[in-house]
């Protein structure tokens, strides 16, 4: 006869049985354990992503800087709208053309004499624009560009130097430096000259009214300028009899003096922390202008000439659409993997210590120094953000902890044209990706 059979988890009692059970589950989540820490890089990316809410719409791509490996590349070849990263695109170009120490200048000069009296001009003072974008005052410096400004009442200075203390004639603006189109034409109408303050060659704290960039902005920023000018000359004790007015200057003129800005790697440190518009529209302009020459400084020839630095640049040019330099167009098309591949070569070239130096840091400056503000991450992701109705983008570096390597990452949520997306999932999926690469 056969023994029958016992069945022992019947006989267990309940003391037994919970200690089992206890002893799997803690099994099954060292296995988890195991398993979590286990995972590389990439594995965990693609997890955050496939958990993130915008799986559908995000492309992302990571490497390794310096080998340049690939580690991780999702949909990274669609074409997408890259909001404010494409002031990576305009920054990398103008610092390719330029070199970073490059610097603007604005002139005033005379036509006329100076009267019998030695303080009496009889003539004509000009103001002459050359395409600084930080021009300002002394005050909307201090309250808005943290020392980065160019002060426009250096330009008195000539003027009290030679003895005037009276000009019998007029101030004339000269704004041909560059073109007069105040606005990129492809903008909504919503955005001009309110996402950005009017464009042009001579413009005085971003052709704000007011103290702060929030105000709204004048439409004829060159006599604003102008009229400026005016006031601080009256200031200093030299009386202005004649009007603001537009005009060239005659080629008998004579400078008086000039300021200069501040390098251009200190205007473009300012300018990507605080996500400028302005500064990098005019930048844009600036570039069209020195690459092909008198009459060409607009937009459109920017645009031309910032593909072909970033051709010069190593960069696959091929996928990218350039529409204006600040991101605000929804036209502007570019990819995930080619904002990598100008990382890469921008990290790597001449100027590439000061460009990454440039970018807003976590939990420290610029508009993710309220993101990732805890150790480890505090202070080792250096990257541009990007946000529009369209699209939210972040792409940079991460540092990771404990070692010497530094990850690439662009990371680009886009809805599609007349889409939208949620900011606060897309984020939170940006700064995972850049936490899983420090740590």
């Amino acid at each position: 006869m056969t023994a029958p059979m016992t069945n022992f988890a019947a006989h267990r009692s309940p003391a037994r049985a919970a200690r089992v059970t206890l002893l799997a589950l803690a099994c099954l989540l060292l296995l988890a354990c195991s398993n979590a820490a286990g995972a590389t890089l990439d594995q965990r990316i693609r997890a955050a992503v496939k958990a993130s809410g915008v799986a559908g719409s995000t492309s992302v791509h990571v490497w390794e800087q310096g080998t340049n490996a690939e580690l991780t590349s999702i949909t990274a070849d669609r074409s997408v709208a890259p909001a404010s990263n494409m002031k990576l695109l305009t920054s990398a170009a103008v610092l390719q053309h330029f070199g970073p120490d490059y610097t603007f200048t604005t002139s005033v000069a005379l036509r006329g004499k100076l009267l019998s009296d030695g303080s009496t001009w009889k003539g004509t003072v000009y103001l002459v624009g050359g395409g600084d974008p930080m021009l300002s005052t002394l005050g909307f410096a201090r309250d808005n560009y943290r020392g980065v400004g160019t002060n426009l009442g250096g330009l008195v200075a000539p003027l009290k130097a030679l003895g005037i203390t009276k000009v019998d004639g007029r101030v004339i603006v000269v704004d041909d430096f560059l073109d007069r189109q105040r606005y990129v034409a492809e903008w909504p109408s919503r955005f001009r000259y309110d996402e950005a303050g009017a464009l042009g060659a001579l413009t005085v704290n971003q052709s704000r009214v007011g103290r702060w960039l929030g105000g709204r902005s004048t439409s004829t920023p060159d006599l604003q300028a102008g009229t400026m000018f005016r006031t601080l000359l009256e200031r200093a004790d030299v009386d202005v009899t004649g009007a603001v007015v537009r005009g060239v200057l005659p080629a008998d003129a004579a400078v008086a003096g000039s300021v200069k800005s501040q390098p251009l790697s200190r205007i473009l440190g300012y300018m990507m922390r605080a996500s400028d518009n302005f500064t990098a529209e005019l930048l844009l302009k600036d570039l069209g202008r020195d690459a092909y020459g008198p009459g060409k400084g607009s937009t459109f020839a920017g645009r031309r000439a910032g593909v072909e630095q970033l051709r010069a640049l190593g960069v696959n040019v091929a996928g990218i659409r350039w529409v204006d330099g600040s991101g605000l167009s929804v036209y502007d098309r570019v990819t995930a993997r080619t904002i990598a591949q100008l990382l890469q070569n921008g990290a790597a070239a001449t100027w590439g210590e000061p460009w990454i130096a440039s970018f807003p840091v976590s939990g420290m400056s610029g508009t993710i120094r309220n993101r990732m503000t805890k150790w480890p991450y505090r202070g080792r992701v250096h990257a541009k953000t990007g946000t529009i109705n369209q699209a939210s983008a972040l792409s940079g570096f991460a540092d990771r902890l404990g070692s010497t390597t530094r990850y690439g990452f662009s990371v680009v949520t886009y809805g599609g044209p007349g889409g939208s997306v949620s900011y606060s999932r897309a984020r939170a999926l940006q700064d995972r990706i850049a936490m899983i690469l420090v740590r």
